[in-house]
């Protein structure tokens, strides 16, 4: 085989096509994993003096999914590590 002849050759995409596959899978699992629900646990405290707050109303933002904290402050919830959590008190 002369040099002309082998420069001639196709070359396999193989190994681009393994870094795309690769890369493709690896958002799809990353996402997947962002959206995994986890325990969320956290105490409500007064900015002014430290002091827990009970009965402070914990929703994960644009769902039903919520709880209110206990008589010291504390608070458990399920939410995915995106989620944004708001509080408030009536």
């Amino acid at each position: 085989m002369t040099k002309n002849q082998h420069s001639n050759q196709r070359k396999l995409p193989f190994p681009n096509a393994l870094w795309k596959l690769t890369a493709l899978f690896s958002l799809v699992f990353s996402s997947g994993l962002a959206q995994e629900l986890k325990t969320i646990e956290g105490t409500v405290t007064a900015s002014s003096d430290g002091m827990p707050i009970p009965g402070v109303n914990v929703l994960v933002k644009g769902t039903s999914n919520g709880t209110a904290t206990d008589f010291d402050g504390n608070y458990s919830i399920e939410a995915t590590l995106e989620d944004i959590l708001v509080l408030y008190r009536l």
